[in-house]
């Protein structure tokens, strides 16, 4: 498999048959943790662009802070779901045909693997075989969500710059955004500052 940041899976065949299927979930886990990075990705792009059409607008950042607060009321605490703000990113024309393409193929990965995956591997889980299966299914996901994370973000750097964010805090930005801390091939914890 390949790897991300540095990073590749067990191989589930070298852990005891006890900690298998705990591997296996919690690289599921970090898919999930990588659909919300993304989805955080775009909603910094989307407060990115209105903060840019304030700034072409002369509206003073004090307005702008309040649209802030409004805003993220709305994005942030759930009313909206990461499809909408795909919609709501693509309606700006800012992103090429690849990654917009990506974004909306994210959105169905990301749907399937939060209210199918599981059952559709169910019977997978139960057997070392099955286990190998789910977790490459799972890691194909984890590459394709961090390469479109990648596309997005590179795209983005422009529009980041025209609203103040130095090259310097972008690629701290990026550098945060995925610590994978590993013991003996477990993954212990992520996090990520998107």
């Amino acid at each position: 498999m390949a790897n991300v940041r540095g990073y590749t899976p067990p191989d589930l065949e070298t852990l005891p048959i006890d900690q298998r299927f705990g591997e296996v979930m919690a690289h599921f886990g970090l898919a999930h943790y990588q659909a919300q990075v993304l989805e955080h990705l775009v909603i910094n792009f989307l407060f990115a662009k209105r903060r840019h059409e304030c700034i072409k607008k002369s509206i003073p950042f004090e307005n702008y802070q309040e649209v802030f607060d409004r805003e993220s009321t709305r994005l942030i605490d759930g009313k909206i779901t990461f499809g909408s703000l795909v919609v709501e990113a693509k309606k700006t024309n800012f992103f090429s045909i690849g990654v917009e393409t990506s974004l909306d193929k994210c959105v169905l990965i990301r749907n399937r693997l939060a209210h199918r995956f599981i059952r559709e591997h169910s019977e997978n889980l139960i057997h070392s075989g099955g286990q190998k299966k789910t977790l490459s299914a799972v890691w194909d996901i984890i590459i394709f969500f961090e390469s479109t994370q990648r596309a997005t973000r590179s795209e983005m750097i422009p529009l980041l710059a025209d609203v103040g964010l130095d090259e310097c805090i972008i690629a701290n930005h990026e550098a945060d955004n995925l610590v994978v801390v590993m013991n003996g091939g477990h993954i212990n914890r992520w996090h990520s500052d998107v």
